[in-house]
């Protein structure tokens, strides 16, 4: 083979091999633009509270601590710290409250150490009493909040012992919802482990309203479900038993399970329900993750399946025989010496 020979079939290689790049970047590119053309960018925060929270995390960040005996002043007496007393600073100060005052939420009589047993049983402050009637919280409508969690059917089912802190955790809970930096796959797992405290096999939490009827296996119960783990993994909780709400980013209205959602169709159509829950932030990224589906009719059932985007379709059958073109152009250029010294083909 020649010189010339050899320098085509290098080339033609080497178109190729772009050609494999160009389609990788092509494809890369348009999976990852809606996500990153959406972040939301948060401020550096300016911690202020720090000082004034250091007064109780000297103790309430370690498992005991040393205070004054109150029967000799020159002494001093081990407290031990009981677990849901411990505070994880790091979380605290990455979470909604981090610029909270400790003294915020909880009454100044807790400034006398050692506290009072009694504060124990005082009521908790709520969200509203923070955040309601106050503009600067306005967008997050926390008084549409309040009124669907007055209507969920955990509400219902016990108004005394229920509140917003059962599934939110005050000290550590974040803006998952809101965080669009943050991958779909961390804020499902986020949000879902609020449920899972008590919908599992071995719920951490015990509450007084807590019955056996749901710790439960959440695999076995939603055994209905196709590729029911990939399901499970892939939706929050609340994505299929709440009420959607057009004000609210996340819904609070916990329905009973009897209206959870179990129609395949509400989700994988062009007009999904998760673009008006789990990607409503999000919709450009929502779109690339709901597939639509058809109908098809198989012993007088209907199965849901998968229907491909058109013009997905048409753009990756385009790549496809675009670069068989140039594969069977480099075979046929590469196969032409040898055609003509076969058959002594006059140059």
């Amino acid at each position: 083979m020649n010189k010339k020979r050899k320098k085509q079939l290098r080339d033609n290689f080497g178109a190729i091999i772009l050609m494999l790049v160009l389609t990788g970047v092509i494809i890369f590119y348009s999976y990852n633009h809606s996500a990153t053309k959406n972040h939301t960018q948060f401020p550096a925060r300016a911690y202020t509270s720090k000082t004034d929270n250091e007064r109780c995390l000297k103790c309430h960040s370690h498992s005991a601590c040393e205070l004054p005996d109150p029967k000799d002043s020159s002494k001093t007496v081990t407290h031990y710290m009981a677990v849901n007393s411990m505070i994880d600073t790091i979380l605290f100060y990455s979470s909604n409250h981090w610029n909270f005052k400790c003294t915020d939420c909880h009454s100044d009589e807790y400034l006398k150490q050692p506290h009072d047993p009694a504060l124990k049983s005082a009521p908790m402050s709520t969200c509203l009493d923070c955040h309601g009637g106050d503009d600067t919280y306005a967008k997050y409508h926390f008084e549409d909040i309040d009124s669907e969690f007055h209507n969920s059917a955990h509400f219902k089912a016990d108004s005394v012992n229920f509140t917003c802190w059962n599934c939110h955790n005050a000290h550590y809970d974040k803006l998952s919802m809101r965080d669009t930096l943050q991958q779909p796959h961390q804020m499902i797992s986020y949000d879902n482990n609020s449920c899972l405290k008590c919908h599992g096999k071995e719920p951490t939490y015990q509450g007084n309203y807590l019955s056996d009827s749901i710790k439960t296996d959440m695999i076995a119960l939603h055994q209905w479900l196709p590729e029911t783990e990939k399901h499970l993994s892939n939706l929050r909780c609340i994505d299929c038993h709440t009420a959607a709400n057009d004000s609210l980013l996340v819904p609070h209205q916990i329905l009973e399970k009897s209206m959870a959602v179990k129609d395949c169709k509400a989700c994988h159509t062009e007009n999904s329900l998760l673009l008006k829950t789990l990607y409503k932030n999000r919709p450009a990224s929502g779109m690339k993750k709901v597939r639509f589906l058809k109908t098809v009719p198989v012993d007088g059932l209907v199965v849901p399946q998968a229907k491909k985007h058109p013009v997905l379709n048409i753009i990756l059958i385009s790549l496809s025989v675009l670069l068989l073109l140039i594969v069977l152009y480099t075979v046929f250029r590469y196969l032409i010496p040898y055609i003509e010294k076969k058959h002594d083909v006059p140059k």
